[in-house]
């Protein structure tokens, strides 16, 4: 089993709250499809 997490801040990533879900969306996407089972944060 792994785990992929993606992470976004507010007010710092993203200046509304569907902005804030997009950005750890694409992190965790990123992860995803690059090494799997980590976390990425977007700053």
């Amino acid at each position: 089993m792994t785990a992929s997490f993606g992470v976004a801040s507010y007010p710092e990533s993203a200046k509304t709250k569907e902005d804030l879900i997009r950005l750890a969306d694409e992190a965790m996407y990123r992860v995803k499809y690059t090494t799997r089972n980590g976390v990425y944060a977007i700053s």
